[in-house]
């Protein structure tokens, strides 16, 4: 079951940020386990409020399924915008 990250240790605009940069790291080529690694790392050095701030710690499985899925989301949206310019 996906989690409903506004009840979890991310701030609102932390999963703004991170949902953005793995739609962006995907969009250059990266692998989706690679970009949300990237994009969680990159938060966390913006000083964003991240789970995992040590690096013993990890992200449940349910968070990172919700990122990848508001990352798909925002790419799906992002597609559908320049399909529009392009007419």
């Amino acid at each position: 079951m996906i989690v409903d990250l506004s009840e979890s240790e991310y701030s609102d605009t932390a999963q703004d940020y991170i949902s953005k940069k793995i739609s962006k790291l995907s969009d250059e080529g990266k692998p989706h386990d690679q970009a949300v690694a990237i994009a969680m790392s990159m938060a966390k050095e913006k000083g964003y409020k991240v789970p995992g701030k040590s690096k013993n710690e990890t992200y449940s499985k349910e968070d990172v399924q919700e990122i990848i899925s508001r990352a798909n989301d925002l790419m799906s949206e992002a597609r559908e915008k320049m399909k529009h310019r392009k007419r």
